[in-house]
């Protein structure tokens, strides 16, 4: 599946790679012309890839085994706020409610699910090509 891992110049992107240790503050999902992936307003959404690509005039493609229409499924559900501010633990995960690299880790079957809430876009980046 191809993934998309962006950054812009916005302090809140700033503070996310600090505190991940990641050179990319966001990540998603990409199915043809359109990106699926979790924001803080409004959940998993489908957005297209040319919005997404203006938000975050950092960005980089890349490819990691999954399947992306599996990320489908997930459209609607809300932001996963405890898995983000528990991230560095594993703590107060919601199952049912995502960020967005815990998204793309589950899409990509590569993680261990007891585990998944604490996967970044550094994470995912790292097992990508």
């Amino acid at each position: 599946m191809q993934v998309i891992y962006c950054r812009n110049h916005h302090p809140l992107s700033f503070l996310i790679r600090a505190f991940t240790w990641s050179r990319w503050s966001h990540c998603g999902v990409v199915i043809g012309q359109d990106v699926i992936h979790a924001t803080a307003k409004h959940g998993v959404i489908r957005q297209s890839l040319a919005e997404v690509q203006r938000q975050y005039p950092s960005h980089e493609m890349r490819f990691m085994p999954g399947d992306a229409r599996t990320a489908l499924q997930y459209l609607g559900a809300g932001y996963d706020w405890g898995g983000v501010f528990g991230v560095r633990w594993g703590l107060w995960n919601q199952p049912d409610k995502w960020f967005c690299s815990e998204l793309v880790a589950q899409c990509s079957g590569l993680f261990n699910n007891s585990r998944i809430s604490r996967v970044t876009p550094e994470h995912c980046y790292m097992v990508s090509q």
